[in-house]
């Protein structure tokens, strides 16, 4: 028999060295990747960036675009729509002073059909108007009333409102005929809105029609 190994034979035996050798070249490898991963990502950062702006730049310029497009798109609707009823603009004499009042009649704004209208249901106008936020914004920053209903917003004139409101404290029933009587037909409409979205109500003991409290 031989003599046994010493402490350092088997300290620098073969298996040892070999596992040795695994562990530091694992800690080596990982702290390589780790910085390789840095600079990688780094890079991608860097390459990215440019981009980032030039996107987000196609998007607004995107968004412009389809606005444009939509507003053409409503401008050949209302073309096709003559021409199928038959109206031949610029060629019949006849036609030239309808065509021209229609005319002035789009280059009104909003609020002065509002006036004239006295109330905008969203309901009416959700197929031709995409960006109603903006619409309703904007008549209410020139001084109509915008009331947020369930489903739907509605614009109304401050001199209409104060007509609706006027008959509404005049009203003391609960019956539609009756109300009916009282309101005009867009009236009763805006009325039965709010009605609906549980913004008024019937006090049966004063007999009389109540907004409901804001909390």
């Amino acid at each position: 028999m031989g003599a046994p190994k010493t402490a350092v034979q088997q300290a620098v035996s073969p298996k040892a060295l070999e596992e040795l050798v695994d562990k530091r070249l694992s800690a080596r490898l990982e702290s390589i990747v780790e910085r390789l991963v840095k600079v990688i990502d780094r890079r991608v950062q860097d390459f990215i960036n440019p981009f980032t702006s030039r996107l987000e730049e196609l998007a607004r310029r995107y968004a412009e675009l389809v606005e444009r497009l939509e507003a053409v798109e409503q401008k050949l609707g209302e073309v096709e729509q003559r021409l199928r009823s038959g109206e031949r603009l610029g060629y019949v004499p006849a036609h030239r002073q309808e065509y021209r009042e229609e005319r002035r009649e789009r280059r009104r704004s909003a609020i002065e059909i509002l006036r004239e209208q006295g109330a905008i249901f969203e309901s009416e106008i959700a197929r031709r108007i995409k960006d109603r936020d903006t619409f309703f914004a904007k008549l209410e920053r020139e001084g109509a009333k915008i009331l947020d209903l369930q489903g739907e917003r509605i614009a109304v004139d401050p001199v209409f409102w104060s007509s609706f409101l006027e008959k509404l404290s005049r009203l003391a029933t609960n019956n539609d005929e009756e109300i009916k009587r009282v309101l005009g037909p867009l009236e009763y409409r805006l009325f039965t809105r709010l009605r609906e979205s549980a913004l008024i109500y019937y006090d049966a003991t004063q007999r009389r029609w109540n907004f409901v409290e804001a909390e």
